[in-house]
């Protein structure tokens, strides 16, 4: 993974929704970060949808634009 640190801008680009994908096929995201979050704790459950630009986060769901979702699968930078 590049960049690991930009990772936490999953939560800048998307926006709450009550659902999330009916089909959904999860990959794990792991954040790090130099300073101490609840994003970062290993106790923390942070998935991406391997299709539809979906984030799941410790029970709810967050949309993000197609982009940045194509960039998180890639482990790529999150711009």
């Amino acid at each position: 993974m590049h960049a690991p640190q930009t990772y936490l801008r999953l939560f800048q680009r998307g926006r709450w929704t009550a659902d999330g994908p009916s089909n959904a096929v999860w990959m794990r995201v792991r954040i790090t970060s130099a300073v101490e979050s609840p994003w970062s704790d290993e106790a923390a459950t942070i998935l991406l949808d391997r299709k539809v630009p979906y984030v799941f986060v410790d029970g709810a769901f967050l949309k993000i634009p197609q982009a940045v979702a194509q960039r998180a699968r890639q482990r790529l930078p999150i711009r």
